[in-house]
């Protein structure tokens, strides 16, 4: 939201305006070419930012289960560009993956590149591990940058820096891909390898420590996995309170502030993007779009998003795929089109914590009162949070995330 517009501000976004996004379901969508899976906000702020943020447009994201969404570069969950004066209340921002397979995510744009190289080391393309696969706030661009100068609050000079508050962002995931073409690009030489989990010529995984392509994410307790700010001011961090993390690191500002680390497990029912029968709903679609006989090159159980690239059309020419395709299944042998089915459908993750968790990890958030907090928060917001995306009253325990129960 918010269209920056070159020609009459420019390069300022006249705005998006004031936004509230509440009580949503945002869940298995793809920025494949960009940031921001489930939310992008791009030009929030622009031409309306003086020194008083009071003044500046703002978006309320609250009460949101914002999951199993993927980014062609960061940012699965929620990105934010020119956008700082946003408050993420009362959200649960889980098991989103940011893939670094977009263009922007390498080095020189380009990793086809890499087969005019002349030396072994050369042959090998990877685009960059990126922070931030719940949250990723961007330093702000020039144009922006520029138009504050001095002006407007300090936190808010040079990176969005938005409010992050009762929020559940936790599990969620960091790729790298890797082309090698120091391996003959043919269908025998690129076949799956079962015992590594890796394709050797190219695919989604992440570089370890002896620069080595292994199979599934990078660890997901470093300090920027689940929030960071990129292509801020050295040493920038987000400054989120009463929070949830995979990890609490100092690096990222997710230690102190009354946050803390929960994990996967406090949800009830949840999944990671590739599982709950990915492969049988990927082999219907293949079956239904591909000529009978037609070769295929390769197929596994996906643990993780597979991709294909097409070499020869350069940009964004790596597609990415995962699974499950629906939301749920039916829990008995109807197909997806039985008039039964509603009746024994089950969600493949609801996000509902755990009685333990409504106890434990994710007790104990920041109270927003109805009738305080009048200088932060509006009266619709104040009088929505009371209330999860269900519907259910938060009282005084205040679980942290979208959902009381």
């Amino acid at each position: 939201m918010g269209v920056p517009d070159p020609v009459a501000n420019n390069g300022l976004s006249s705005g998006s305006g004031n936004v509230v996004v509440a009580n949503n379901t945002i869940q298995g969508n793809l920025a494949g070419a960009g940031d921001g899976g489930g939310i992008a906000l791009v030009g929030v702020n622009g031409t309306e930012a003086g020194n008083n943020i009071n003044n500046w447009f703002r978006v309320d994201i609250v009460n949101n289960v914002i999951v199993n969404n993927g980014a062609g570069v960061a940012g699965g969950g929620i990105s934010l560009l020119d956008s700082s004066n946003v408050f993420i209340v009362n959200n649960t921002v889980s098991l989103n993956d940011s893939y670094a397979t977009a263009a922007r995510a390498f080095q020189n744009g380009d990793p086809t590149q890499a087969q005019n190289a002349t030396t072994p080391l050369a042959k090998i393309a990877s685009s960059s591990l990126q922070g931030g696969a719940g949250i990723a706030a961007y330093g702000h661009s020039s144009a922006f940058r520029a138009a504050l100068g001095n002006g407007g609050p300090a936190a808010h000079r040079f990176f969005s820096n938005p409010t992050i508050l009762d929020s559940v962002v936790l599990g969620n995931r960091r790729f790298q891909w890797r082309v090698n073409y120091n391996v003959a690009q043919d269908q025998a030489a690129c076949a799956y390898d079962a015992s590594t989990g890796v394709n050797p010529c190219f695919g989604l995984g992440h570089i370890d420590v002896t620069d080595t392509l292994v199979a599934g994410a990078a660890a997901q307790d470093a300090a920027g996995n689940d929030i960071a700010v990129l292509g801020g001011p050295n040493n920038a961090r987000l400054s989120p309170s009463y929070s949830v993390f995979t990890a609490t690191n100092v690096g990222d500002g997710t230690s102190g502030s009354n946050n803390r680390a929960g994990t996967q497990s406090d949800f009830a029912s949840a999944y990671a993007n590739g599982q709950n029968g990915a492969l049988k709903q990927l082999v219907f679609a293949v079956e239904q779009s591909i000529v009978k006989g037609a070769p295929v090159l390769e197929v596994q159980e996906p643990t993780v998003a597979t991709t294909a690239a097409a070499f020869d059309e350069g940009g964004n020419f790596i597609d990415l795929r995962f699974g499950p395709l629906t939301r749920g299944t039916c829990n008995s042998a109807l197909t997806f089109t039985s008039p039964e089915c509603s009746q024994t459908w089950a969600d493949f993750g609801t996000y509902q914590p755990t009685l333990l968790a409504t106890a434990g990890n994710f007790a104990g958030g920041q109270t927003i009162a109805p009738t305080g907090n009048a200088n932060q928060y509006s009266l619709f917001v104040r009088t929505l949070v009371q209330n999860d995306r269900n519907g259910v009253a938060r009282g005084a325990n205040w679980v942290r995330g979208a959902l009381q129960q």
